[in-house]
């Protein structure tokens, strides 16, 4: 907590995981829609990480929410460029997207460090390589109201 202000931070073990698009099923006449099971196991994952590092839904304030998503080397490259990757110095361009990343962990924290993910308003995200893979959220609650509280 800054001068009352509340902060967020908390480290999700493992490579990250990208939202993945919705899937659809046709049972007779009808089609469902559902979520793939790696994307709801991995926004349950980050909300359980939210509220072991003690996440409460705050409705009074706007969020600004940092995210950084590191990633293990591929096998296949050479040792000299593993070496750079291991010491988080190449950023990570293939898959994944930035913003599905983005997505699952606004997704995840609904309900959980805010009311609704529309008090996001300031979103930064880094993708690279690392000998520790993780995903790290830092979330702050800016110090002015939302809309709905002025």
């Amino acid at each position: 907590m800054t001068n009352g202000i509340p902060k967020l931070n908390f480290i999700v073990p493992g490579d990250p995981v990208g939202k993945g698009r919705p899937r659809f099923a046709r049972g007779g006449k009808f089609v469902t829609t559902y979520t793939p099971d790696a994307t709801t196991a991995y926004e349950h994952k980050v909300a359980l990480y939210a509220k072991e590092a003690g996440a409460e839904p705050i409705a009074e304030h706007s969020v600004y929410l940092e995210i950084e998503a590191s990633f293990l080397p591929p096998k296949s490259k050479p040792k000299w460029w593993k070496e750079l990757a291991n010491k988080e110095q190449i950023s990570k361009t293939t898959k994944p997207d930035i913003d599905n990343i983005v997505k699952i962990v606004l997704d995840a924290l609904n309900g959980i460090a805010y009311v609704d993910d529309c008090q996001v308003v300031e979103v930064g995200c880094i993708k690279k390589f690392s000998a520790n893979p993780r995903l790290e959220v830092h979330m702050e609650y800016t110090p002015y109201p939302t809309r709905d509280m002025v």
